[in-house]
């Protein structure tokens, strides 16, 4: 791929937004019942998939791209609780759809990709790009990584440096679970981006 066929990460998220937006509005022009299962199921089904596509390999890492995509999500709570007064808290219809904030199932995608990794059940070979920390603090766990350190931000957002953070404050308990119940289980937690 040629440099000016290159995608910068701005005008990728734009793309993703943008489609993601099309198919939103196509919904709300063309669905006319008023039932939240309906609509719900729709954005689920049809808008949501666009947004989360692949996003264990790239994910928004500023203010701006990760709000861009989250607005998304927001606009589709409101019009399928047909709430669109600026008094409701939009935070509080997605609590009562049970949408999780994309930002966080975008970590619990990378994690799930993670443990497939350390696990041996995604064929990357992981000792090529990560190493086990072997000096263990009160608060880690023994399937732990060092952390890498970067100064490009290229290589600082990327998979194996974003992912380790939350990979290594994971509980014990949850590391060595099989794939089903650890996707589970981390799609409970409330993940803190450094």
């Amino acid at each position: 791929m040629s440099q000016s066929q290159t995608i910068l990460p701005g005008r990728h998220i734009d793309n993703i937004c943008k489609k993601a937006n099309q198919i939103l509005g196509f919904l709300r022009r063309n669905i006319k019942v008023h039932s939240q299962k309906l609509k719900s199921t729709a954005y689920l089904t049809l808008v949501r998939p666009q947004l989360e596509y692949c996003t264990s390999v790239w994910s928004p890492f500023s203010d701006s791209g990760i709000s861009q995509i989250e607005a998304i999500q927001r606009r589709a709570a409101r019009w399928t609780m047909r709430d669109y007064s600026r008094t409701s808290s939009v935070t509080v219809m997605l609590g009562k759809l049970g949408w999780r904030r994309l930002e966080l199932r975008r970590i619990d995608q990378r994690l799930c990709m993670f443990h497939g990794i350390t696990h041996s059940l995604v064929a990357i070979q992981s000792e090529d790009y990560i190493t086990r920390n072997t000096r263990l603090s009160r608060t880690s766990h023994d399937m732990a990584y060092k952390q890498i350190q970067t100064s490009s931000d290229c290589y600082k957002f990327s998979f194996f440096p974003r992912t380790i953070i939350h990979w290594n404050s994971l509980p014990a308990s949850l590391v060595n679970l099989n794939a089903t119940q650890f996707s589970q289980a981390v799609s409970h937690i409330e993940h803190v981006s450094p």
